[in-house]
């Protein structure tokens, strides 16, 4: 008994996968060659696998070096009743009266007889004999043989056919049917048929045009075949359960080890950590940039004196420059401030000023640098070699959604038992969901960069939740507490509510703000701000792309319930 572990070649998944949507083509017709007689002689055993002996007579109109057959090793079986199901197959102890060689090509398991170095004119008979195992038989509540004697992907005539079945045991013969035809056709006329004990013959005398079959279906009772204990399936399910598990087991501990995040530690802080910019400190909690970090450096360069700006009502404003000092400055200020004076323009006064208008479609370029300069600089956020087992998760989840179900689809004993493939399957499918889920989690921060986390998180809950006497106390000891702060309220996003903690405590006003309202201007102005200095121009968009099968012998009067080419084997068979 043959232990079939191997046939699941990943070039025979994908030929398999792509018998389940369609049938292979025809072949083009060769009138260069014609089989005068071919005779088929096939024993089947208790176990259900057949020794088949094929005489092929050809006549040779052209010179040829021979012939090539080509076996299929995946079925798709269809029945009258509409009934499916589909088998591997496995092709063995290949002898032949001519030399050959084989391999697996896209019609399945291919014979090529015939030597290159010679060529042949006239008749040659070629005596091919091998062993094809379809596996445990698929009904349920009977057994049959369903066997294409010639398939559709012969491409040559075929004269005149004799076909010799030896069964292994007694059986129906009212239960006997013939095909032939084009695929699918029921077809029995012109075929002589004779039963003997357990054996049958069948002659067709009439042409067999290329793309024909003949088809041979019998159906017997239950276990009329020998269940074989299909070991290679056992084997097979016991891998992909193992793998399936083991992989999960191996990824999940991959994640626990080095993507899953620490919870950082909150600590209480006052001011924003590692003196870093609105931007960068954004950037260390979120690991992105958003525009509204990056324009926050426009309250902090006012703040150190850099600018002034007027709020001219109704959402409008402008920004006086007074120096291009830019020592002192970080680099993602320096980039901010350097973007603001290449749009300055001098008025009369020689005062340097920028408007709204002089932003709009034209800022957003150096918005864009400093986010770019802070993600390339800023220290490493996610652990090293983390991304790796992330990529190894994902390949391992997609290996387990398609090469599991294939290969319990492609099991002999789907048809008598698919709830176990279902099942081992469908839970491959699911862990590999998960796994692939999982590769997206890997977020685990460096040691350091949690602790960094850490801090930020408790600088914006005390902005949050800061006590109105707490804040007095920071002000009296800095009475300029509430401008260094803003800036990183604004970056986080929660500058409303810093402006709200410190109504009713006295603060001096500042003087790089000339305007009624600061208090609109933080809250409403400054969102139109981020809009006009991150807005990028229009672009011309009117160009579009076009996309282009004496005595004793009867006629046959049944198909026995199956069609032309609706079984398993048959295949091909061409000239080269």
């Amino acid at each position: 008994m043959q232990i079939r572990l191997f046939r699941l070649l990943p070039i025979t998944i994908v030929l398999s996968s792509l018998f389940l949507a369609f049938r292979l083509p025809v072949r083009a017709a060769d009138d260069s060659l014609e089989a005068t007689e071919i005779h088929v002689e096939i024993t089947v055993s208790e176990d259900n696998i057949y020794t088949i002996t094929e005489n092929i007579t050809i006549n040779f109109l052209t010179p040829h070096h021979g012939i090539i057959r080509n076996i299929p090793t995946f079925n798709w079986i269809t029945r009258q009743d509409g009934s499916t199901s589909y088998n591997t197959a496995t092709v063995s102890n290949v002898e032949c009266n001519e030399p050959y060689t084989t391999g697996y090509s896209g019609d399945g398991y291919s014979i090529r007889i015939g030597e290159a170095d010679k060529t042949i004119t006239g008749i040659k008979k070629y005596v091919l004999k091998y062993t094809y195992d379809i596996g445990n038989d698929p009904l349920k509540g009977a057994d049959e043989f369903y066997l294409n004697i010639i398939g559709t992907g012969w491409n040559y005539d075929i004269r005149h056919l004799r076909v010799t079945i030896h069964l292994p045991k007694e059986f129906d013969p009212s239960r006997l049917g013939v095909s032939h035809g084009e695929e699918g056709s029921d077809d029995y006329s012109g075929v002589k048929q004779k039963v003997e004990g357990n054996n049958i013959y069948l002659e067709y005398e009439q042409t067999l045009k290329p793309g024909e079959a003949f088809t041979v279906r019998c159906e017997f009772e239950d276990g009329y075949f020998k269940r074989r204990y299909a070991w290679g399936d056992i084997i097979n399910r016991i891998v992909c359960m193992v793998a399936t598990l083991g992989l999960l087991i191996l990824n999940r501990r991959n994640y626990v080890n080095h993507g899953k995040p620490e919870k950082p530690v909150e600590t209480v802080e006052f001011y924003p950590p590692e003196n870093l910019t609105p931007p960068a400190m954004y950037y260390a909690a979120n690991k992105h940039v958003s525009r509204q970090s990056v324009n926050g450096l426009l309250l902090m360069l006012a703040d150190k004196g850099c600018l002034i700006i007027e709020d001219l009502g109704s959402d409008d404003y402008q920004f006086i420059l007074l120096e291009e000092d830019l020592e002192g400055l970080s680099e993602e200020e320096r980039i901010y401030l350097k973007g603001l004076w290449l749009r300055a323009s001098e008025q009369d006064d020689g005062m340097m000023l920028v408007t709204k208008q002089d932003l709009e479609g034209k800022f957003y370029s150096s918005v864009s640098d400093v986010q770019s300069h802070v993600r390339r600089h800023a220290a490493r956020i996610h652990e090293k070699g983390q991304g790796k087992y992330a990529v190894f998760s994902a390949l391992c989840g997609a290996a387990l959604i398609i090469g599991v179900p294939i290969t319990m689809l492609m099991s002999d004993t789907f048809n008598q038992n698919p709830w176990y493939n279902w099942a081992i399957g469908g839970a491959a499918v699911a862990v590999g969901v998960y796994l692939i889920f999982l590769s997206f989690l890997y977020h685990r921060r460096t040691q350091e960069n949690n602790r960094l986390y850490g801090r930020i998180l408790g600088f914006k809950n005390f902005i949050e939740v800061a006590e109105k006497d707490r804040l007095e106390m920071l002000a009296a000891e800095n009475p300029h507490y509430f401008y260094d702060i803003l800036p990183y309220a604004y970056a986080l996003g929660i500058s409303d509510v810093w402006i709200r903690k410190f109504q009713g405590i006295l603060i001096e006003p500042v003087d790089w703000y000339r305007g009624d309202d600061f208090d609109y201007f933080i809250d409403h102005s400054m969102n139109t701000y981020e809009s006009v200095a991150s807005s990028v121009p229009a672009s011309d968009s009117s160009s579009s792309d076009s996309w282009t099968s004496d005595s004793g012998w009867s006629s046959s009067s049944d198909s026995g319930g199956g069609s032309s080419g609706g079984g398993s084997g048959g295949g091909g068979s061409s000239g080269w």
